[in-house]
C-alpha cells in the first residue's frame, strides 16, 4: 500500500499505555477521598477493579478502586417490554492521597448536597449530579509505531473501527506497582504498570483499524488509533517525545 502519511510513524519500544473502555454511565451518590457509593445499570464483580472517569470544569479525573460491595437495588423500565436492573455498587479508591487529591475535593466541595453518616475515609457527601461519570474497564496496550497524530499499538483486546476511547500513553520511566492493569502482551512484562518521574499523555483515541495478529491464545491484535482532544500541553509532551525518540535514531 502506498505510503500517504504526511508524518512518518516512527517504531519504538518500552512504551506502553492503557486504554479506559467505557461499561457504563453512572451516578455518583456519595464520595470521599477513600470511596465511592455509586448508581450503575451494570453488574460489576466484587474484588475487580474499576476506574470512575468524572469531566469536571474541562478537566478529566481518574479515580481507580476495588469493588467491595455490589447489591441489586431496583429495576428501571427502559421500553414497554424491556427492564433494566439499577445496582448500587461501594467502590474503594486506590492512590487517591496524590495530586488527584485536590481535584477531587474541588468536585466534592462543588457538587456535595450534605454530609452522609456513612464514610469510608474522612466526610462522604452526597452528590448532586446525574450521570455526571462513567465507569471503565482498563486495559493494557504496547506501541510499536507511533507519529504526531496516532500510533500503531498491540493488545489483547478487539476493537471496533470509529470507535472512540478515553487512553493514556505512558512516557519514560514505567515501574511496577500494586494497581493492576490487565492486558499486557508482552511476556516478561508486568500486567501492573505505573509512570514514576514521567509524562501521562492523555487523549481521546479514534480506532481506525484493527487486525488480529495470532490465532492462538492468547490472541493479540494490531490496533491503528488517530489522537483527538488533546491539551496543548500534552501535545507538547508528546511532541517532545517524538523528537528526542527520532534523535536517539
Amino acid at each position: 500500500m502506498e505510503e500517504k502519511r504526511r508524518h512518518k510513524r516512527i517504531r519504538v519500544k518500552g512504551v506502553y499505555g492503557k486504554i479506559l473502555k467505557t461499561l457504563s454511565e453512572l451516578n455518583i451518590l456519595n464520595l470521599s477521598l477513600g470511596g465511592a457509593a455509586i448508581e450503575v445499570r451494570k453488574s460489576l464483580v466484587v474484588g475487580k477493579e474499576y476506574s470512575i472517569l468524572i469531566e469536571d470544569k474541562g478537566k478529566q479525573i481518574e479515580l481507580k478502586g476495588t469493588v467491595i460491595w455490589s447489591v441489586l437495588k431496583k429495576s428501571q423500565k427502559e421500553t414497554l417490554t424491556d427492564v433494566a436492573p439499577v445496582y448500587n455498587v461501594g467502590i474503594k479508591f486506590h492512590e487517591v492521597l496524590t495530586d488527584k487529591a485536590t481535584a477531587l475535593i474541588d468536585f466534592m466541595d462543588t457538587h456535595k448536597v450534605a454530609a452522609s453518616k456513612e464514610r469510608l475515609m474522612g466526610l462522604r457527601v452526597k452528590i448532586a449530579a446525574e450521570k455526571n461519570a462513567v465507569l471503565c474497564d482498563p486495559f493494557g496496550y504496547k506501541v510499536k509505531l507511533i507519529s504526531p497524530f496516532g500510533m500503531l499499538i498491540e493488545t489483547m483486546q478487539p476493537m471496533n473501527p470509529e470507535d472512540r476511547m478515553p487512553m493514556e500513553l505512558l512516557l519514560k520511566d514505567i515501574t511496577p506497582f500494586r494497581g493492576r492493569m490487565q492486558g499486557m502482551p508482552d511476556e516478561g512484562v508486568p500486567a501492573d504498570i505505573y509512570l514514576k518521574d514521567g509524562k501521562a499523555i492523555r487523549f481521546l483515541g479514534r480506532i481506525v483499524s484493527c487486525t488480529e495478529i495470532n490465532e492462538s491464545d492468547p490472541r493479540i491484535y494490531d490496533i491503528g488509533v488517530e489522537f483527538l482532544d488533546m491539551h496543548a500541553e500534552d501535545w507538547a509532551n508528546l511532541a517532545e517525545f517524538i523528537r528526542s525518540i527520532s534523535t536517539e535514531k
